[in-house]
């Protein structure tokens, strides 16, 4: 009888050095971000100067309004409208405690307004209204002592 020339056809397994390995199949795991972990929340300028977080010290100063998503957004307001800014200033102890509110005007002009405490029942708001009083970027901080 002759041999065939022709290959043969049809379907074969892979021996089993060609077969990858279970651990070759699953994935590796993706190594976590640098900035993951507690030291995330700290600001960039508290870590390179040394200085404590802002609103971490003696006095915090949370809980500012107006704010838009979280300061994704400006704040906006009419020229000449007066609107409230109010924070909840606190202090550990029973200290006397004051706040201010200072707005700067788009040419840099800082225009100081003291505030005054609206909820004394352990809350600690404090609001003060003001005037915005030409088109501009303006911006406000809180300062409290």
């Amino acid at each position: 009888m002759a041999k065939s020339t022709r290959p043969a056809t049809g379907t074969t397994t892979p021996s089993a050095a060609a077969a990858p390995a279970p651990a070759a199949m699953t994935p590796e795991p993706v190594p976590a971000p640098i900035h993951a972990g507690p030291m995330s929340t700290v600001p960039v300028d508290a870590i390179v100067t040394g200085l404590p977080p802002r609103g971490l010290g003696r006095i915090p100063i949370t809980k500012v309004s107006p704010v838009v998503e979280g300061g994704a957004y400006p704040a906006k307001a009419v020229a000449g409208e007066l609107f409230p800014v109010t924070a909840r200033v606190f202090r550990e102890g029973h200290d006397a405690v004051n706040a201010n509110v200072v707005l700067t005007s788009p040419d840099g002009t800082e225009t100081s307004t003291p505030m005054v405490q609206i909820e004394p029942w352990g809350l600690d708001i404090w609001q003060a209204w003001v005037r915005a009083d030409a088109e501009g970027d303006w911006t406000f901080r809180v300062e409290a002592w």
